[in-house]
């Protein structure tokens, strides 16, 4: 039970870290412009006499081959599981789950507006997994050594075939087809590839004031937070401006989000994180994401003599910082 209850935890955690890149994404996917000047708008903020509430509006920025982002993200989840037969407490466990990834995003490719083949280099790629039982001592980072995930050092091509649905093609840079445990990692961080930016489509155009809470309808959160089938779907999501900052590639508007999903099938899941977003105010452009809360389950296994029951609760966090490249004209 103990080796299926960590692989259970383990594509939690690879979930949870599969749902938040998806917000980054390859930076590079937004839809052109239909406006007759296709070259980026600069932020409009309402610079109002002191007491004045400001106010800023967002665009998009079309896609061009050689944008480039390097990203920095680090997904840390703890969890304590309980597992019982009927009364009785047959085990208790800690886990520990923190994965973190350093990775290099180039378009390549642009058609209609939209980023459909890039090429991504892994410079850092490394997961930590301890567990512990019972009455044993937790384990510290200390005590457990950072492994090196398939991907690390790497560098892939990929294109998003043409179609609504078209396929992913993974490819090394001579063309060669990358082993399956390669490809699943970077097909989940590549999901937005040759889609539009569900983020940046929800922003563009609107107003906003400092202190504005907008709520995200759940259709549109859904693709913002793929949680994909482990946490059925986005139960609620808001984004509330608390600033504006300044800086030298632009103006950053800092959202406080916070993002609730659930999933109450066989297995059950709940999650529930908040913390800043800044977004770029002229491309719609995610430059930094630090999310945290509490993440728990419920779930029934084996068969109907030997049933048991696994209950979860722990904290979750994930950071994304990503610095943007953008191709000269």
């Amino acid at each position: 039970m103990t080796i299926t209850r960590r692989t259970s935890l383990v594509a939690t955690s690879l979930s949870l870290f599969t749902l938040f890149t998806l917000v980054a994404g390859p930076a590079v996917g937004q839809q052109k412009s239909t406006s007759p000047a296709s070259t980026v708008r600069k932020a409009s903020f309402d610079r109002s006499p002191p007491g004045a509430v400001q106010t800023v509006r967002f665009h998009k920025r079309p896609a061009r081959a050689d944008d480039q982002v390097e990203q920095t993200l680090a997904l840390e989840m703890r969890m304590a599981t309980t597992l019982r037969q009927g009364n009785e407490v047959t085990e208790r466990s800690q886990t520990k789950v923190r994965n973190d990834q350093r990775r290099v995003v180039t378009a390549t490719h642009i058609e209609a507006g939209r980023t459909v083949a890039v090429r991504v280099r892994y410079l850092e790629a490394t997961k930590q997994l301890s567990a512990t039982e019972n009455a044993q001592p937790a384990a510290t980072s200390d005590d457990v050594s950072k492994t090196s995930q398939p991907v690390a050092g790497k560098t892939y091509f990929c294109q998003r075939e043409p179609g609504e649905n078209g396929k992913l093609a993974i490819t090394y840079e001579d063309g060669n087809i990358p082993p399956s445990d390669e490809c699943q990692i970077v097909a989940q961080h590549m999901e937005m590839l040759g889609r539009a930016n569900p983020l940046a489509e929800f922003l563009a155009d609107k107003t906003v004031a400092i202190g504005d809470t907008i709520e995200v309808p759940r259709e549109t959160a859904g693709k913002i937070f793929n949680v994909g089938k482990l946490f059925g779907e986005v139960a609620g999501c808001s984004l509330t401006l608390k600033k504006l900052e300044s800086h030298d590639a632009g103006t950053h508007a800092v959202f406080l989000a916070r993002v609730e999903a659930a999933s109450n099938n066989a297995s059950q899941m709940r999650l529930q994180v908040e913390g800043p977003l800044a977004v770029q105010v002229d491309t719609c452009r995610v430059v930094n994401l630090d999310l945290s809360g509490p993440i728990a389950m419920s779930e029934t296994r084996g068969s109907f003599s030997t049933s048991y029951q696994a209950i979860g609760t722990g904290q979750v966090k994930l950071s994304i910082a990503s610095t943007y490249r953008d191709a000269k004209r």
